[in-house]
């Protein structure tokens, strides 16, 4: 696929100037939350700012963590800002990767909870990336595997973003330890 595309781009280049370039892309480092964004739904374990809670590496399961408890009504989303200062300003960010470390809350009777994992660009619509549907385990949160969305936003220097979790579905509550991002630009 990767021989394929570099032959097409490579290709339309040289049919149109008579030059050969070559496109790579920059996966970025993985960025952590830095501040509270516009939802803050979600209890915290300690204090009261949200992001802190959620901005380990890796991520530390029960230290510290944001938390909705079985009887939170479903939709209750949590968010934090992204400093986006290591993306240079003019390059287009093509793929956003959330990868959330997350776990039931408590052990209360019941099946499951689902993590809606999103996110939010200069303001903008809020894009979902995945569903993670987290099974029973309550000591360890899991670190899912990175989803990634296919997209195209211009990165100025005035842009924003935002990442959350919001409390989809289920019936035993959630609890969120960290949230890592990767941007493809």
């Amino acid at each position: 696929m990767k021989k394929q595309l570099y032959f097409l781009i490579g290709a339309v280049i040289i049919g149109t100037t008579g030059l050969l370039a070559v496109v790579y892309a920059t996966v970025s480092a993985i960025l952590l939350p830095n501040g509270d964004g516009t939802y803050m739904g979600w209890q915290t374990s300690t204090g009261t700012v949200h992001y802190v809670n959620v901005d380990d590496q890796p991520c530390n399961g029960n230290t510290d963590y944001n938390y909705v408890v079985s009887s939170t009504p479903l939709g209750t989303k949590d968010s934090y800002t992204i400093d986006l200062s290591s993306v240079p300003n003019g390059s287009t960010i093509t793929k956003i990767g959330l990868n959330p470390c997350a776990s039931v809350f408590t052990n209360v009777s019941g099946t499951s909870s689902t993590l809606r994992a999103f996110f939010i660009f200069n303001g903008g619509a809020e894009l979902q990336t995945n569903v993670y549907i987290i099974g029973n385990s309550t000591t360890i949160p899991f670190q899912f595997t990175t989803t990634t969305r296919n997209i195209s936003v211009l990165k100025t220097a005035t842009s924003t973003l935002q990442v959350g979790a919001e409390y989809f579905k289920g019936d035993r509550g959630l609890k969120l330890s960290n949230m890592r991002v990767e941007l493809t630009y």
